[in-house]
């Protein structure tokens, strides 16, 4: 824990500054084709009927293939077995955060703002094992991103660069922060992976189940 140093004692003495660097984990992931669920092809159908009218021009239209492939990347795989799952019991916890902000924000600033609902109130714990979280993206997505989000690095220097202490961390701001980094991405590139609707904008993380050995999933609104 840091020296509480009050305004009242005077300056504080540089020798005595530190400050903690984050070091986000550079994630692994795959694509995989999957089949639009009911609810999401009915959201889906309602939102490509309103851009047809919209822009009375057919050729518009997306083609959403319907072939299920979810075959095994061997490296992305080899990275999984390799991991420490550590996640013994199934836990949720509640966000209402959106991802668009979220992506704007540095590691640091998520890892530390960016916490479940009722966290701040002692309610909710912010920070989970330092293991690695294997989640899924589908939504707004025709190709989804399989991705694997590794513990966090955090240094804590003084302001001379001295090194006091290393450690890996794992807090659900910086997960958070993971996945819509992650959303960024998918919408630059959003034709490979056919974003068939809602602008990254309008896109919420809602919920995050952490599931045993290492499983996540990620509740995504609109």
């Amino acid at each position: 824990m840091l020296e509480n140093w009050p305004p009242a004692k005077g300056p504080k003495p540089k020798e005595l500054d530190r400050r903690e660097v984050y070091l986000g984990a550079q994630p692994i992931r795959r694509d995989f084709k999957f089949k639009l669920p009911a609810n999401m092809r009915a959201e889906r159908g309602a939102l490509l009927s309103a851009v047809l009218e919209h822009h009375h021009d057919k050729s518009v239209e997306e083609k959403v293939g319907a072939a299920l492939i979810d075959g095994a990347d061997a490296r992305f795989e080899s990275v999984v077995r390799s991991g420490k799952f550590a996640y013994t019991a199934e836990r949720t916890f509640e966000f209402n955060h959106s991802i668009e902000v979220i992506s704007r924000l540095k590691v640091e600033e998520a890892s530390r703002m960016i916490q479940p609902v009722g966290a701040r109130h002692g309610n909710l714990e912010s920070e989970i094992r330092p293991r690695q979280l294997r989640v899924r993206l589908t939504y707004p997505l025709t190709t989804g991103v399989e991705l694997l989000i590794r513990p966090m690095k955090v240094v804590d220097t003084l302001a001379t660069g001295k090194v006091l202490a290393t450690g890996l961390r794992m807090t659900l701001g910086y997960v958070a922060w993971m996945i819509a980094m992650e959303y960024r991405r998918i919408y630059i590139d959003w034709k490979q992976y056919g974003v068939w609707g809602h602008g990254i904008e309008d896109l919420y993380l809602e919920r995050i189940k952490i599931k045993k050995y290492g499983r996540a999933e990620v509740f995504i609104g609109s």
